[in-house]
């Protein structure tokens, strides 16, 4: 059985003093260097309750299988399936396993998510050495995001100026901050409104 890595990492949850900011142009091909970027603003609360299913089903299929390549070809075919049923998702949204649910809420919530990584959890090379996504959110959203933060136990935190981090030592700690984060889309819509 395979098991994806662990990242030691201190859950920080601290926006005291840290500034906002929005991009200017949020619709476009490319945000903050990120050449792949996606603005995926419009997905819906439902896309994200699949996207959540779909990960947490890859990730255990990462973990049943005896190799990494045996994983692999498996994932794939599974994401070939799920391309199949909901184009949206395929293959979540080109984003890495792990954190494609958290990308995807952040997106419905209406914050920008501008780059993301698993951070190598399931193998291969990454940009990042931790699982983490990087987003613009408003200030009304830093409340609710905080509460969803400590309940999935996830670090958040300002990285640079006006923009933010939720990242953690375990891919399913971002997807139950996902799950977090979809139980309060009342809230958060109020938001967008």
């Amino acid at each position: 059985m395979v098991a994806q890595a662990r990242f030691t990492l201190a859950a920080r949850r601290d926006l005291h003093g840290a500034g906002f900011e929005w991009p200017a142009a949020p619709e476009q091909d490319e945000l903050e260097g990120n050449h792949f970027y996606q603005d995926l603003r419009l997905i819906s609360w439902d896309q994200v309750d699949a996207a959540i299913a779909l990960e947490r089903g890859l990730l255990k299929i990462f973990e049943d299988a005896p190799t990494e390549d045996a994983a692999r070809q498996a994932i794939d075919s599974c994401l070939a399936n799920a391309h199949n049923s909901d184009p949206l998702l395929a293959p979540l949204c080109d984003l890495d396993i792990g954190v494609a649910s958290c990308v995807m809420a952040l997106s419905a919530a209406d914050c920008i998510p501008f780059t993301s990584c698993n951070g190598g959890a399931l193998g291969g090379l990454h940009s990042s050495s931790y699982p983490v996504v990087a987003f613009f959110m408003r200030p009304a959203h830093a409340p609710i995001l905080l509460a969803c933060a400590e309940r999935a136990r996830i670090g958040l935190k300002p990285y640079e100026t006006g923009r933010f981090q939720a990242y953690a030592d375990d891919l399913y700690k971002l997807i139950h901050f996902a799950c977090e984060l979809r139980a309060k889309a009342d809230s958060l819509r109020a938001i967008i409104d």
